[in-house]
């Protein structure tokens, strides 16, 4: 696949490699290696790798879902919009921030984040958050990449989990595409540890006792 790059080189930044997504290769990839924002790329920014698709050594197919859980303003919403920001350069030409990036192409990009309503529309945040879902469920492909932010939050505990359970299943067994999924539900990540289509993240804290038996969390961000 021939690629016409558009950006210039900027130090820090590494020239994508996109790999075909043909009738012999239904496999998607997004890998990244030290992948960061572009949008607050600043020195203290902290990378992060990826790797979601793909096959092994062994050509088995690996996690295509990404389950992410941890602390609030633990850096969860910024790794799924970074992942989408960093694809979407890639397919245009640019250049992108990191040490090393491959991707299959995506024909779309679904998001469901934050928490907004259409009250002129009659729409709540609840219905806002279930549109979106739906629509990303009904319209992803293979060749899709879905990022969810707590979905499910919207509406009761016990709701939520149900919404944000059925999500994950119809994501793997239905539109088995390259999907991130932001979540506090410890209760899904217990019911998708042992499947070889989902991979468990963690977004990393340190909680220290300081002199005043109070406890201090560091955010790692990674």
């Amino acid at each position: 696949m021939h690629t016409l790059f558009v950006c210039f080189f900027a130090s820090g930044y590494c020239r994508p490699d996109l790999l075909d997504y043909d009738d012999n290769n239904k496999v998607p990839i997004i890998r990244f290696q030290g992948g960061r924002h572009p949008c607050v790329d600043t020195e203290h920014f902290i990378p992060n790798d990826l790797n979601l698709g793909g096959t092994d050594g062994d050509g088995n197919v690996s996690s295509r879902v990404l389950l992410l859980s941890g602390p609030n303003m633990g850096g969860k919403s910024t790794l799924l919009r970074q992942t989408c920001l960093l694809c979407i350069l890639a397919q245009v030409g640019c250049y992108v921030p990191a040490v090393s990036c491959q991707i299959t192409p995506v024909d779309r990009i679904f998001t469901r984040l934050g928490a907004s309503d259409s009250i002129l529309q009659g729409q709540s945040t609840f219905f806002v958050e279930l549109a979106e879902t739906a629509a990303a469920l009904r319209g992803a492909t293979s060749r899709s990449l879905v990022i969810m932010d707590e979905l499910g939050r919207g509406t009761a505990t016990f709701d939520g989990t149900a919404i944000a359970s059925a999500a994950v299943q119809h994501l793997v067994e239905e539109n088995r595409c390259l999907a991130m999924f932001a979540t506090h539900y410890h209760s899904l990540l217990a019911d998708w540890e042992d499947n070889a289509g989902v991979y468990l993240g963690h977004m990393e804290c340190m909680v220290d006792a300081d002199t005043n038996d109070d406890q201090r969390i560091t955010f790692l961000y990674t």
